[in-house]
């Protein structure tokens, strides 16, 4: 009876060791899995980063409340802030269209449209502002909202565009003027041409006259 005890008892024994050598298994097949898929998804994160830190225009990932949730490089070198620092910031830091107090409101904007592309100014850390061009789209991830907004300094476009203005500008001046001095010089012309042709019928007129008297005298003498 001892025997057949020991023998049932091992059996029990060895099956839940089977069972549990089986879940370890499975379990440890899932966690081999979502070993695997983690380290996809942080290189597909590295990827990203990468990939947005060589891009030559400031990367900005927003939230709801408008703070930031991921900076570049070129964000951090454009307004001279670290990244660290610039990760405590919000939207109305570093643009002055956006307070704050208005951000709700833009953000609804933001999430009915989809994606925007428009121009705006930025403020760096020393207070200066200069335009950027803005290209904004609005996705959803596990629930939550954000705004991932492209943002290229344009100051030398907007520089060229007023060189380029002013340029216009002062040919337009100059065919003014030009165009002022021909108009003179037409009327001077004009006043000289009928001045001319004023003394011309005066002359015609004196040579009938003279031939008149001519005319006259000649009867006379005769």
């Amino acid at each position: 009876a001892t025997h057949l005890w020991l023998r049932e008892l091992t059996g029990q024994l060895e099956q839940k060791v089977c069972e549990r050598t089986e879940a370890l298994t499975l379990a440890n097949q899932q966690l081999q899995q979502e070993i695997a898929e983690h380290k996809q998804a942080q290189d597909e994160i590295a990827l990203l980063n990468f990939a947005l830190n060589h891009v030559h225009e400031a990367a900005y990932l927003i939230d709801k409340t408008g703070r930031f949730r991921f900076v570049n490089e070129y964000a951090c070198g454009t307004l001279g802030y670290s990244r660290e620092k610039l990760l405590t910031l919000e939207v109305a830091d570093i643009d002055p269209d956006f307070p704050s107090d208005l951000w709700p409101a833009h953000w609804l904007k933001f999430k009915a449209q989809g994606s925007f592309l428009f121009e705006g100014r930025h403020r760096t850390k020393d207070g200066r502002i200069f335009p950027v061009e803005i290209n904004a789209n609005y996705f959803e991830y596990r629930g939550q909202g954000f705004i991932l907004a492209l943002a290229r300094d344009f100051s030398v476009r907007k520089e060229a565009e007023a060189a380029l203005r002013a340029l216009n500008d002062q040919l337009d001046q100059r065919v003014r003027v030009r165009t002022a001095e021909l108009a003179a010089k037409n009327e001077e012309l004009e006043q000289l041409n009928q001045l001319f042709v004023g003394r011309e019928l005066k002359m015609i007129e004196l040579k009938e006259k003279i031939k008149e008297l001519e005319t006259t005298l000649e009867g006379g003498s005769e």
